[in-house]
Order: structure tokens, then C-alpha cells, then sequence
């Protein structure tokens, strides 16, 4: 399918290491300010104690970022590094090959969203990254996710991601940011892009694609035939 495509769709080329550092100011504090000044002391001292020495290192960034690196840089000890991801594999056989890329949503779009989060809210995604690593859920989780997604079984992945988006409020709001709204944008711009572009391949993650409110419900509910092929 990639092969006869002319088109690349992705969520944002987060190989573009420019456009990266040019938002990332968006996701660090400035000013003398810092990240224990946003998180209640149970979080900060949890953060203390499970890093040590990092969590000062980790002072100029605001809940959200220090989140995502501090649970990437576990997933990455289990071998999940992101220059192996489906996504950066094929915007760089792309870039090789000269195929036109489009970006359905942007970095820009992607950072302005994790720096949207209030502090409860940033607070919340610190707490639950520390409490999987306390009860070490977090790579049995990861492990689970990644098997069920090599198994194809939408079903099931459609089923982990709820459940775990189910276990807080907090949560529950977070995950709507984070995947309900963006799959309306996504699926919209999709649907345009089927009677504009010739031929497309799209890749995003697999969070957008299971379940109830997904980019494949969505345009199933719009009238376009979607097949999983497996």
C-alpha cells in the first residue's frame, strides 16, 4: 500500500528537530519559575525519590513535558525507542524517496495541546506514570499494548485503552484532550484528503485507530468503507 502511495498522511513530523526546538520554549518554564512550583509536594517528593538527581534536571519543564520524558526514558530501557517508531520509519523512507507529506495535525498544534493542561491536570499524568512504576504496571502495560497491537486485535486494544482511560476523572478528561478531540480533527481532515489526494497512506498512532470515537468509528459513521486488513 505504501509502495503505489504518492501521498504520506502523518500526525506531525516529529523528525523535524528545527520546527521541534522552535515550540518547545512552549513546554519550559521561564522567568525563575519551575516545576516543583506546580506540583503538590506527594508528586515532587514521589519525583525525588524515583529519579534522584534528574528531577532537578528536569526543573525547566512544565508537568506535561517532564511526564512524557520521564516515561519515554523508561519505555526506552525496554527497547521502545522512538527512532524505531512506525511513524519516523516512514516519514524518513518518504523524505528518501521524495512521496509529498502531510501533516493532519502539527507540532505546533501537538505542543500547544500538552501546554494547555492545567496543573491538576499535569500533576495527575506525574502520578500515574509514578504509581505504574510502583506497582509496575507501567511495562506490563507497555508490553500488552505493543503485543495486542502486533496481534491486530482492535478489539482488545480498543478495550486497554479505555479501561486505563476509565481509572481516574482526571484521566478521562486528559484522554478526551488527548484522543477524542484530536480523532474528530483527524478523521475531518482524512475524509478531505480521500477526494483531493490520488493515492494515500496514513499513519498514526494506535490510539487514534480503536474504538468508540476513533478516526476509523468516525469515518465509518460518516459513510466511508474502512477494512482492517490483518
Amino acid at each position: 500500500a505504501y509502495a503505489q502511495a504518492d501521498t504520506l498522511a502523518i500526525e506531525a513530523d516529529a523528525t523535524d528537530q528545527a520546527e521541534m526546538m522552535k515550540y518547545m520554549p512552549k513546554l519550559m518554564y521561564s522567568g525563575g519559575d519551575k516545576l516543583q512550583n506546580h506540583l503538590t509536594a506527594d508528586t515532587w517528593n514521589i519525583m525525588v525519590g524515583m529519579v534522584g538527581p534528574q528531577a532537578e534536571q528536569m526543573q525547566m519543564f512544565k508537568p506535561a513535558m517532564a511526564a512524557m520524558s520521564i516515561a519515554m526514558g523508561a519505555a526506552s530501557v525496554r527497547g521502545y525507542l522512538p527512532e524505531f517508531g512506525i511513524d519516523t520509519h516512514y516519514i524518513n523512507r518518504a523524505k528518501k524517496e521524495n512521496k509529498k507529506i502531510v501533516e493532519l495535525e502539527s507540532v505546533e498544534f501537538q505542543v500547544d495541546m500538552l501546554a494547555s493542561l492545567s496543573d491538576a491536570e499535569g500533576d495527575s499524568m506525574m502520578a500515574d506514570i509514578f504509581n505504574s512504576f510502583k506497582d509496575k504496571s507501567f511495562f506490563t502495560d507497555l508490553d500488552s499494548l505493543v503485543n495486542t497491537w502486533k496481534s491486530a486485535d482492535a478489539d482488545a486494544m480498543a478495550k486497554m485503552l479505555n479501561e486505563a482511560n476509565n481509572k481516574y476523572k482526571k484521566k478521562k478528561k486528559i484522554a478526551k484532550l488527548m484522543f477524542d478531540d484530536r480523532n474528530e480533527g483527524m478523521a475531518e481532515k482524512i475524509k478531505t484528503m480521500i477526494n483531493s489526494v490520488k493515492k494515500l497512506f496514513i499513519v498514526v498512532g494506535a490510539g487514534h485507530l480503536a474504538g468508540e470515537k476513533s478516526i476509523v468509528d468516525l469515518l465509518q459513521k460518516q459513510g466511508l468503507q474502512v477494512t482492517q486488513i490483518k
